[in-house]
Protein backbone atom coordinates (compact mmCIF):
# COMPACT_ATOMS: atom_id res chain seq x y z
CA UNK A 1 0.00 0.00 0.00
CA UNK A 2 1.37 3.23 -0.98
CA UNK A 3 1.99 5.95 1.45
CA UNK A 4 -0.94 8.56 0.17
CA UNK A 5 -3.29 5.26 0.55
CA UNK A 6 -2.66 4.90 4.04
CA UNK A 7 -3.17 8.20 4.98
CA UNK A 8 -6.24 7.97 3.36
CA UNK A 9 -7.39 4.23 5.78
CA UNK A 10 -5.73 6.34 8.74
CA UNK A 11 -8.62 9.39 7.96
CA UNK A 12 -11.06 7.24 7.53
CA UNK A 13 -10.69 5.19 10.31
CA UNK A 14 -10.24 8.23 12.89
CA UNK A 15 -13.42 9.52 11.10
CA UNK A 16 -14.93 6.51 12.12
CA UNK A 17 -14.12 5.87 15.50
CA UNK A 18 -15.01 9.93 16.11
CA UNK A 19 -18.46 8.91 14.69
CA UNK A 20 -19.07 6.00 16.93
CA UNK A 21 -17.46 7.66 19.99
CA UNK A 22 -20.24 10.53 19.32
CA UNK A 23 -23.07 7.69 19.30
CA UNK A 24 -22.11 6.01 22.30
CA UNK A 25 -24.20 6.63 25.34
CA UNK A 26 -22.84 6.65 28.59
CA UNK A 27 -25.07 4.42 31.26
CA UNK A 28 -26.92 7.36 32.70
CA UNK A 29 -29.90 7.36 34.65
CA UNK A 30 -33.15 7.54 32.68
CA UNK A 31 -36.31 9.68 32.93
CA UNK A 32 -37.99 7.50 35.52
CA UNK A 33 -34.79 7.76 38.20
CA UNK A 34 -33.78 4.07 36.74
CA UNK A 35 -30.20 3.14 35.03
CA UNK A 36 -29.85 2.06 31.75
CA UNK A 37 -31.08 -2.15 30.85
CA UNK A 38 -28.01 -4.36 30.40
CA UNK A 39 -28.99 -4.41 27.04
CA UNK A 40 -28.00 -0.78 26.55
CA UNK A 41 -24.34 -1.17 28.60
CA UNK A 42 -23.66 -4.43 26.62
CA UNK A 43 -24.43 -2.33 23.21
CA UNK A 44 -22.11 0.40 24.92
CA UNK A 45 -19.33 -2.14 25.40
CA UNK A 46 -19.32 -3.29 22.38
CA UNK A 47 -19.10 0.18 20.62
CA UNK A 48 -16.63 0.83 22.74
CA UNK A 49 -14.38 -2.14 21.92
CA UNK A 50 -14.79 -1.15 18.44
CA UNK A 51 -13.18 2.06 19.18
CA UNK A 52 -10.17 0.72 20.84
CA UNK A 53 -9.76 -1.89 18.49
CA UNK A 54 -10.27 1.47 15.43
CA UNK A 55 -7.45 3.29 17.52
CA UNK A 56 -5.18 0.45 17.47
CA UNK A 57 -5.41 0.49 13.75
CA UNK A 58 -4.94 4.30 13.61
CA UNK A 59 -1.53 3.78 15.96
CA UNK A 60 -0.38 1.23 13.33
CA UNK A 61 -1.51 3.15 10.11
CA UNK A 62 0.20 5.65 11.84
CA UNK A 63 3.32 3.67 12.41
CA UNK A 64 3.60 2.20 8.65
CA UNK A 65 3.38 5.97 7.15
CA UNK A 66 6.30 6.72 9.53
CA UNK A 67 8.11 3.74 7.91
CA UNK A 68 6.92 4.45 4.14
CA UNK A 69 8.30 8.15 4.68
CA UNK A 70 11.63 7.42 6.31
CA UNK A 71 12.40 4.33 3.62
CA UNK A 72 11.36 6.61 1.14
CA UNK A 73 14.25 9.15 1.69
CA UNK A 74 16.48 6.23 1.48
Amino acid sequence: MEEEGIGLVLARATELRLKINNCIQKPTSSPNGLLEDDEDEDATDRLLNICDALEALETQLSSLQVFFNSFSKI
